[in-house]
């Protein structure tokens, strides 16, 4: 029985679960993690942008996030939030889908319930609310089809050009040069980055320099000309138009919002 819950924890591993009103937590914000998340809000009021999809977070589904998965957020209002953040097995990191949303059955209702009683302050602490939220996200996780996990071999190529975009969004990017560094075709080498990383190398890219710019707006006093500059992102213009296509609000508001807080 203990080799047998060992194996079974093994399976996923939990990092944080918690469950609180929502706040700001939400508010107009990019979020970015290597971990895979599992989310349920109670009231609904709750929005993500997942490659310019929008998605309303209703209350009777939960919503199951891959790792490495960019998102833009917002909020109406100060929903309740429960969410998980774990770590699964390296088959099951690379998925077709940039998200999945399932219904809340008795097992998932029964699960999160019996958590969230459990909790202090809204944080799990208990190793019985730890199992069950092993349990939780390996039932959730199980409902992935299995048609939609990729090969799981790290593409080191793709790996690399990934680091330089994170590293250096600033720079000038040509996909067909790109490409051609790989020996590939322009079409070959969309496909290959695409399947390697769940996203286009331009996709990629942007939130890249959204994340950057994001920072300079919260951490720093320069300009808009001089962030988009910074960013890449060529003048205010097209950077106020990429960032509120993205988040939702011009640079210069999101900005306000965030110094009022």
């Amino acid at each position: 029985m203990e080799k047998g819950g060992a194996n079974f924890r093994s399976f996923v591993e939990v990092t944080e679960c918690q469950c609180w009103p929502m706040h700001d937590a939400w508010d107009k914000k990019v979020l970015y993690g290597a971990y895979w998340r599992l989310i349920r809000c109670f009231d609904g009021g709750a929005w993500m942008c997942i490659d310019e999809v929008d998605i309303e977070l209703k209350s009777n589904s939960v919503y199951l996030l891959p790792p490495n998965c960019a998102m833009n957020v917002w909020q109406s209002g100060e929903p309740i939030q429960f969410f998980i953040h774990f770590l699964a097995p390296d088959k099951y990191n690379r998925v077709l889908q940039r998200y999945y949303s399932f219904e809340v059955d008795e097992f998932i209702d029964m699960r999160i319930s019996s958590i969230v009683r459990g909790m202090e302050d809204g944080v799990c602490v208990a190793e019985a609310d730890w199992l069950e939220s092993v349990s939780l996200t390996s039932y959730v996780l199980s409902k992935v089809p299995l048609s939609d996990l990729l090969d799981s071999t790290v593409d080191h190529e793709v790996v690399r050009l990934m680091n330089r975009m994170r590293d250096y969004p600033q720079f000038e990017y040509c996909v067909a040069n790109l490409a051609s560094e790989m020996g590939m075709c322009q079409d070959s080498f969309i496909r290959r980055f695409k399947r390697f990383s769940s996203t286009t190398p331009y996709q990629f890219l942007i939130s890249q320099r959204l994340r950057l710019a994001i920072h300079l707006l919260e951490h720093s006093n320069e300009s808009l000309v001089e962030i988009a500059e910074k960013c890449g992102l060529k003048d205010q213009f097209n950077f106020s138009r990429v960032f509120k296509k993205r988040i939702g609000k011009s640079p210069g508001q999101y900005r306000s919002i965030r110094q009022r807080i």
